[in-house]
């Protein structure tokens, strides 16, 4: 076990992000932070990175004199090939269910947004049914609340864009839904 070294780490955090150096220590960037923060160690600011990634003009905070410091443990890790701290644990076997394979599946696909394919027939009722409606005080189309109609909340001119969207996602759905289960 070691102390941190106050001054290595300001120059740490201000040479790159702290989820990029958090793991050469084997914690998290939170965990990180929280350091810095008991070392009275000052961190870069929001957008920061940002910024100076565009050439943007950055402030790098002063490392104050240190006061009432107290003394902040590490147990020491050696950096693996591409600074990542190696991991204790062995790695787990190949998830193998079938319903975990089919939600990974599923997760991996991308939505086809095709505005011209037919639309199903609840966005049909949708777009019938709030191009007829009245927009409140925001310009929110609201459908009347005695017909049936799938819960959007859009203004008359996204309305469009909207059920493209809509139609897109039940398309995609329903072909999984009617797939076979493996």
């Amino acid at each position: 076990m070691e102390t941190w070294n106050r001054s290595d780490l300001y120059a740490q955090v201000w040479e790159q992000p702290l989820v990029k150096i958090a793991p050469t220590y084997g914690i998290s960037a939170v965990a990180l932070a929280k350091v810095c923060r008991k070392l009275q160690v000052p961190l870069p600011g929001r957008g920061y990175w940002t910024k100076k990634e565009f050439g943007k003009p950055v402030e790098q905070l002063p490392l104050p004199e240190a006061k009432n410091l107290p003394v902040v443990h590490r147990l020491k890790f050696p950096p693996a090939s591409g600074s990542q701290v190696p991991l204790a644990a062995s790695p787990e076997a190949s998830p193998t269910d079938p319903e975990y394979l089919r939600i990974v599946e599923f997760e991996s696909r991308k939505l086809a947004i095709d505005p011209g394919s037919k639309l199903h027939k609840l966005v049909k009722e949708a777009d019938r049914t709030l191009k007829r409606a009245k927009p409140d005080e925001r310009g929110i189309l609201h459908p009347p609340y005695n017909e049936n109609c799938l819960d959007v909340r859009v203004s008359k001119d996204s309305l469009e864009r909207a059920l493209i969207f809509i139609n897109a996602v039940i398309l995609t759905l329903s072909l999984i839904s009617h797939q076979p289960h493996t």
